[in-house]
């Protein structure tokens, strides 16, 4: 017989398998079955952890239904200027939020609004102008945030923009694909360059929301361009800048900044009236000043005189409750205008009598009061409240100036 021999036992009988055959065969099948089983298993935690090499491609509907919960609706009281409203999404987990920084600019006020359309207050954790990037925090914590795509996206790739359906939105789900890279968009202060262009057109509400792949990963931050046509800032311009904001944390102050110069340094160096002498300059109302500008009287016109009074109270409160029209000099003064062009607070009055004409502008930018008096003795034709409003204006120069930086 050829083949396999058997020393020292007998061979088993003719069409009987070998005991150790049988067991191989066993052990064979069970190892296949744990493959099979780790194998499914590991394919179940790849979908599970985001580790997949290629990403299931999915409908626009599963999409935006993916996404969805994530964008949010950011609305921003702005200084002296209404409300300014913007999208943006949740990113890095922790509760932060990604935006448009000139979304939130100049704001006293921060709020967002979720995917089931609950308004909750945000802080300010990080901004960058220069990339139009901003980060906020806010309380959610259980939201899972976008995930950012993998590697730069390729022309052609279908792309849709999501928002979030408490908005000003007409419509909060956009289909289209990227048409170019390297695009560049003018802002008001700046240029943003290297932006994915796509054949999306979007509503200015849209700034800050997020364009994602099919996948339903981010591929990019909405940038309004020319006609609506969005831009998107690619994540490789932002994920380290927003990782370094949510490491620390570091809340910053909304609301603009104080004047924190003293009164007499913020009065004009002289009037641009002509003829007009200081003559007193002396202590008002604590830290306060008050100046006197004279013009003798001519063969022609009566004297003239320029009062100031000016006072920086150390907060923006204190200052509007201190302030009132009714610091003219007398009850002879009647109120005649309003404007908006000076700080946050201002009214025009004057008085008209037999011997006298005398006009007034009362104002308050932020946590600085400032009366100021124009009046003649009867006639004087170069006197009057446009002459003082423009007076007033040069005044609000250098008050106003640290609000340039801001």
């Amino acid at each position: 017989m050829t083949g396999t021999r058997w020393r020292g036992q007998a061979p088993p009988p003719a069409g009987a398998p070998a005991r150790r055959t049988r067991a191989a065969l066993r052990a064979v099948a069970i190892v296949s079955g744990a493959a099979v089983a780790l194998v499914a298993l590991g394919a179940i935690a790849a979908v599970e952890f985001g580790t997949q090499r290629k990403p299931v491609r999915l409908t626009v509907t599963q999409v935006a239904a993916k996404v969805r919960p994530a964008v949010v609706t950011i609305r921003a009281t702005v200084f002296r200027d209404g409300v300014s409203e913007g999208q943006g999404f949740l990113f890095g987990g922790g509760g932060h939020v990604l935006t448009s920084a000139h979304v939130v600019a100049h704001a006293t006020k921060i709020t967002v609004v979720n995917a089931q359309g609950v308004t909750g207050s945000a802080a300010l954790v990080g901004v960058d102008k220069s990339l139009d990037i901003a980060e906020l925090l806010t309380s959610d914590r259980k939201t899972a945030p976008l995930v950012a795509a993998a590697g730069p996206v390729a022309v052609g790739t279908q792309v849709v923009a999501v928002g979030n359906a408490y908005s000003a939105l007409p419509y909060t789900v956009l289909q289209g694909a990227v048409s170019g890279t390297g695009g560049r968009v003018e802002l008001k202060s700046q240029t943003l360059g290297n932006l994915i262009e796509t054949n999306l057109v979007v509503n200015p509400a849209n700034t800050g929301g997020p364009i994602v792949d099919m996948s339903g990963q981010m591929v990019g931050m909405v940038v309004p361009g020319d006609a609506g046509h969005a831009f998107a800032m690619p994540p490789s311009q932002f994920s380290r800048q927003a990782r370094d904001w949510a490491r620390v944390d570091n809340v910053v102050s909304l609301g603009p900044p104080m004047v924190d110069k003293s009164a007499s340094s913020l009065v004009l160096e002289g009037v641009p009236l002509g003829s007009f002498v200081q003559t007193k300059s002396e202590a008002w109302a604590g830290s306060g000043v008050h100046v006197v500008y004279i013009r003798p009287p001519t063969y022609d016109y009566g004297g003239a005189a320029i009062d100031l009074f000016m006072e920086v109270e150390p907060y923006d409160s204190t200052a509007r409750v201190l302030f009132s029209v009714s610091g003219s000099k007398d009850s002879f003064f009647s109120e005649v205008g309003s404007s908006s062009a000076l700080g946050d607070q201002a009214a025009f009055l004057q008085k008209i009598a037999s011997d006298q004409v005398a006009y007034e502008v009362a104002w308050r930018d932020r946590n600085v009061i400032v009366y100021m008096y124009l009046g003649s003795g009867m006639p004087a034709p170069d006197v009057s409240l446009q002459t003082l409003i423009g007076l007033a204006a040069e005044q609000e120069g250098p008050i106003a100036a640290n609000l340039a930086d801001w």
